[in-house]
């Protein structure tokens, strides 16, 4: 069974857009002019599925190619492929954004795919495009930007792959 592809967002999803931290459990830093503030479980569980092969990881933000250095390395994370503005599709009716676009091309090609970015819920066609899909094949995760990625959504997402995991028999 091919694993999941999950498409990572930072701010919003990771990056909590906020002006405080919100809670002891939370953890920041500074990375050049901006403050990162982060929740330990949420790397903690991503940290997990790919060490047991349940997900792989590709970074999916407009941090680009600085997402590894900047972002991930000082979280724990190993380094995880990007997706980039460039690397996205052009025309062939996928729409303007770019991550939509990518995310897209992914699912059309066949595999499991899970999207995390906190605009999805703010993009009208991604929320059209996601209604028309097999909810199988994919899973979009649209995080509060001032919450980021919570327990709830780690949960969702867990409960996703121990569905796909037990669908085919070999979880």
């Amino acid at each position: 069974m091919e694993i999941p592809r999950l498409y990572l967002d930072v701010d919003g999803v990771l990056n909590l857009i906020t002006d405080r931290i919100p809670s002891l459990r939370h953890r920041s830093f500074r990375t050049g002019a901006f403050r990162i503030t982060w929740y330990p479980p949420a790397i903690g569980a991503l940290k997990s599925w790919l060490s047991e092969d349940r997900v792989s990881i590709t970074w999916l933000t407009t941090w680009e190619t600085m997402a590894n250095e900047r972002i991930g390395a000082p979280m724990g994370l190993p380094e995880l492929p990007v997706a980039t503005r460039d690397d996205a599709p052009a025309g062939d009716g996928y729409g303007p954004w770019w991550k939509l676009a990518t995310v897209q091309q992914a699912y059309d090609a066949g595999g499991p795919v899970i999207w995390v970015d906190d605009d999805i819920a703010d993009t009208p066609s991604a929320a059209r495009w996601i209604g028309r899909t097999d909810p199988g094949r994919l899973l979009a995760i649209s995080p509060a930007p001032d919450a980021g990625l919570t327990k709830s959504e780690l949960k969702t997402i867990e409960r996703w792959l121990a569905e796909r995991e037990g669908s085919d028999g070999s979880g």
